[in-house]
């Protein structure tokens, strides 16, 4: 999110694109994240949700090794391959997220409408920071920007990571129906 957060400056300034050049920053990230979504959704039942979330995260970071990489050998950005690697990014992101949306929900099944709340509040929250203060700290220098993203890219793996089993290692996801007259979970 910290480069679309910078957008204006990344694809105005640094790619030198101007008003008109938005499209090609943002039709590859949709693209990538509707990819990895519909590989996601493929994927559901052949291979465990740990899996789907392992595979996002190891595409996620081939995509920040590879954005540093490019940043640090060409410091003046080109299209398409400054946006290659976020495309590549919004895959893994999109492969990794219904597994870990659904891993949260999973480990407060008696509240997973207050679940979603808190989490929706919580997404807001940090989008909130991420576009009024980190990106506007980062987004000067595109090494500050590729290593701003690797930043909250770490957090988010350590947090994974942090979290251990949360996420299953089974195939199926078993879900149980409610029965008439109980409390829905």
């Amino acid at each position: 999110f910290l480069y679309i957060a910078s957008a204006p400056v990344f694809i105005e300034t640094h790619l030198g694109l101007g008003t008109h050049g938005y499209p090609w920053f943002f039709i590859p990230m949709i693209t990538g994240m509707t990819l990895g979504a519909a590989v996601s959704a493929r994927m559901a039942g052949r291979i465990s949700p740990r899996a789907s979330v392992e595979w996002g995260y190891r595409i996620m970071a081939v995509s920040m090794l590879a954005n540093l990489g490019y940043t640090l050998l060409w410091p003046q950005p080109s299209v398409p391959w400054a946006i290659l690697p976020l495309a590549l990014y919004g895959f893994g992101s999109s492969m990794a997220q219904p597994a870990l949306n659904l891993a949260m929900r999973d480990r407060h099944a008696s509240y997973r409408g207050s679940a979603a709340s808190v989490q929706g509040f919580l997404w807001s929250v940090l989008l909130a920071a991420v576009s009024g203060f980190a990106a506007a700290w980062v987004s000067a220098s595109t090494l500050w920007l590729a290593l701003g993203a690797i930043a909250f890219f770490l957090a988010a793996l350590t947090c994974y990571r942090m979290a251990g089993d949360a996420v299953s290692a089974e195939r199926q996801i078993l879900v149980t129906p409610d029965l008439p007259g109980e409390p829905a979970s």
